[in-house]
């Protein structure tokens, strides 16, 4: 078992040539956007095809590359693809295919009760609050982000709530 007074250097370039996926997360304000561009940016020197994903609703990684991101992928440097994804407006697509996938099954009794289920459109606003963080993921891949694994953290970034 490491010795966890024992305080070992770390070594980005190798951080960066061994992981896939590196989530920057913590409370607003403390970086998390800069050091996430940061890390892609050097990944992408390195030679690795990056994705960076965003999915704060100030959308300040088009800020931090100084031109228009939004939700298409777009290139800002060589091997780094940036996209700023608003987290409600994918809850509320979400949401609405699975209601329309229900109501496809459901008796016209049965409407009322759809309505009042959380994919509702009257209780979509309530869940649509979720964790802000900046994501940085090589290859690029489609789907959802995975959630992070408290006790596999990486010593290079910690993810804290606010």
């Amino acid at each position: 078992m490491p010795d966890p007074s024992r305080h070992t250097p770390l070594d980005i370039d190798t951080l960066l040539r061994r992981r896939r996926l590196l989530m920057v997360g913590g409370k607003g304000g403390v970086g998390k956007t800069t050091v996430a561009s940061a890390l892609a940016l050097r990944a992408a020197a390195l030679g690795r095809r990056v994705l960076l994903v965003s999915t704060d609703p100030a959308h300040s990684l088009a800020d931090a590359f100084d031109r228009e991101i939004g939700d298409r992928e777009t290139g800002l440097a060589a091997n780094l693809t940036g996209l700023e994804i608003d987290p409600d407006s994918e809850v509320d697509a979400h949401l609405e295919r699975v209601r329309a996938q229900m109501a496809r099954f459901a008796g016209a009794d049965q409407r009322p009760e759809l309505e009042r289920q959380p994919w509702s459109p009257t209780k979509r606003r309530s869940l649509s609050r979720l964790p802000r963080c900046s994501v940085l993921q090589w290859p690029p891949q489609r789907g959802p982000p995975l959630e992070p694994d408290p006790s596999r953290q990486l010593q290079a970034v910690s993810s804290s709530s606010s």
